[in-house]
């Protein structure tokens, strides 16, 4: 028991960043979470194709880097977000405008 105990007492502490991101994922973490942070990057215009404004390019980098502090947006990441982006369905060519 006074091992465990030694043990638990000598845990090196996690530095703010990691405490921070711990926070971050454990609010996004719940299915409600996830719904407010979808919410979140859909009106900081994460998902937009183009971003014209610097106030829109503000609010954009804003969204990256939400995700780049719960360690989502990180090199090591790449290949698992474009697995993902390849899994999702593809969204049918819209149909041509006839003049």
């Amino acid at each position: 028991m006074n091992e465990l105990l030694s043990m638990l007492q000598n845990k090196p502490k996690k530095s703010h960043n990691d405490e921070v991101r711990d926070a971050y994922r454990e609010v996004f973490g719940s299915e409600r979470g996830q719904e407010v942070l979808a919410h979140m990057l859909v009106e900081l215009g994460y998902f937009n194709e183009i971003v014209s404004t610097p106030q829109d390019t503000t609010l954009m980098n804003y969204a990256r880097r939400l995700l780049k502090i719960m360690g989502i947006l990180q090199p090591s990441n790449i290949p698992l977000l474009v697995n993902e982006l390849m899994r999702l369905p593809y969204a049918e060519k819209p149909k041509e405008i006839k003049k």
